[in-house]
C-alpha cells in the first residue's frame, strides 16, 4: 500500500467521477492514505464538504461504494501563495478564521500549503502578501503544533531566510521539490523533508535526480499534486495517484534500492512527518 502526501481530489477536474476514482486507486492501485491540502482560504471547509464521507455520507448517494472501499484521507490547513488576493486582511479576517477552525479539527495533519512562489509577475504588494501569510502560516503551524507542507517556487532562498526565523519543531516537507542537492542540504538542516512526484520523470529535471540520489531515502515523501505535475508517462488529460506505484519505481531506480524499500519506508516516513 502506498500513501500519497500531496493530491487535490476536491477540485473541480474531479466532479465527475470523484469516489468512482478514489475507489479505483484504492482497490487496483494501492493507495491506502491521501494528504488534501488547502488551496484557497475557503478550501479549508470546501474540500471537506467535498471529500469527508464521514461527516457528509450523502455524497455517497447513487454509488456502490462504501467508505471501506475508499483511501484515508486526511487535510492540510491553510492557503496557497499565489491564491493571495487582495491586500492581506487584520489577524482576525474571514482567512485566517477558516485556517485557525481547520487546523483544530481531528483530521487536519499539517499546515499548508504554504510557503512562496514567485513564478508569476510580482510587485511589491505580492511580495508583501507573501511573506505576511506565509509567516502567519508558520505561526498557526507552531501555535497547533502541526508539520508544515510547503509550496516553494523560484523562491529558495528568501524562503529558507524566513524559515530560519522559526522553531520548526514538527518538521514538514517540501512539496514539489525540484531544485538540486545544495539547496537540499539547507532543507534538511531545518528537519525538513521532500515531496517527490512527476517533476523526477522530466528529462529536464537532472539536478532533482542528483539530489534524490544524495538524499537519505528518510527524507523522501511521495506525491502526486494530483491533478497537476504529470509523469512523463503520463498521457491523460489530469494526473492521479495511480502513479504513486511508477514514481516509487523511479526512485527505488535512481537510489540504487528496491521499489519495496521505497514503498516501506517512504510510508513510515509520511507516518512519521503526519501522525497519521
Amino acid at each position: 500500500m502506498y500513501i500519497d502526501t500531496h493530491a487535490h481530489y476536491d477540485m473541480e477536474h474531479f466532479n465527475q467521477n470523484r469516489f468512482e476514482l478514489l475507489a479505483e486507486l484504492h482497490e487496483k492501485y494501492g493507495i491506502e492514505q491521501i494528504i488534501t491540502p488547502a488551496v484557497l482560504a475557503e478550501s479549508n471547509e470546501n474540500m471537506r464538504n467535498k471529500l469527508d464521507v464521514g461527516l457528509h455520507p450523502e455524497l455517497l448517494d447513487g454509488t456502490s461504494i462504501t467508505p471501506d472501499m475508499l483511501p484515508k484521507i486526511w487535510y492540510a490547513a491553510g492557503v496557497h501563495p499565489t491564491r493571495i488576493l487582495g491586500k492581506h486582511t487584520p489577524s482576525e479576517s474571514q482567512w485566517e478564521k477558516w485556517i485557525r477552525w481547520a487546523a483544530g479539527l481531528e483530521n487536519t495533519v499539517a499546515i499548508g500549503e504554504t510557503g512562496l512562489d514567485y513564478h508569476h509577475e510580482m510587485t511589491d504588494d505580492m511580495y508583501e502578501r507573501q511573506f505576511y501569510w506565509f509567516k502567519k502560516q508558520l505561526e498557526i503551524s507552531e501555535e497547533f503544533d502541526l508539520p508544515l507542507i510547503l509550496h516553494i517556487r523560484l523562491a529558495y532562498d528568501d524562503a529558507i531566510k524566513i524559515l530560519r526565523g522559526y522553531e520548526l519543531n514538527k518538521g514538514g516537507v517540501v512539496h514539489c521539490y525540484n531544485s538540486d542537492w545544495e539547496t537540499a542540504k539547507q532543507f534538511m538542516d531545518l528537519g525538513l523533508v521532500f515531496g517527490i512526484g512527476g517533476s523526477v520523470t522530466l528529462p529536464e529535471m537532472e539536478p532533482l535526480r542528483e539530489a534524490v540520489k544524495n538524499m537519505p531515502l528518510t527524507s523522501i515523501l511521495l506525491e502526486t499534486d494530483a491533478p497537476y505535475v504529470k509523469p512523463v508517462w503520463e498521457m491523460e488529460r489530469y494526473n492521479t495517484s495511480k502513479n504513486i506505484p511508477r514514481i516509487a519505481e523511479v526512485v527505488a531506480k535512481i537510489k540504487g534500492v528496491t521499489v519495496d524499500e521505497v514503498r516501506e519506508q517512504t510510508n513510515e516516513n509520511a507516518r512519521r512527518v503526519f501522525g497519521i
